[in-house]
């Protein structure tokens, strides 16, 4: 199931005779999709780490990237920079 039809399911809640059970069946695709999703994000973030890595090892930067605004800013810089070189 996709997330958002989860979610909808969520805020409709349930009801009728069977209103225990559809709830709990509810809140382990819950479960289950935040687990899934914590995977992905996990994922991501190594890569997004692995990228930057790359990226200042191509840039000869020996300290890395941060996410930082001042690392970002000075990424921008030499991005500029490389352009103005090359024109």
């Amino acid at each position: 199931m996709n997330v958002e039809a989860l979610m909808k399911r969520c805020q409709i809640g349930v009801g009728g005779r069977h209103a225990l059970d559809d709830a709990h069946d509810i809140m382990a695709e819950c479960y289950g999709t935040l687990g899934r999703l914590q995977g992905e994000n996990e994922l991501l973030r190594g890569r997004l780490s692995d990228l930057r890595m790359a990226l200042a090892s191509a840039l000869g930067w020996p300290g890395g990237i941060s996410a930082e605004p001042p690392a970002l800013d000075l990424l921008l810089q030499e991005v500029a920079a490389l352009r103005r070189d090359a024109a």
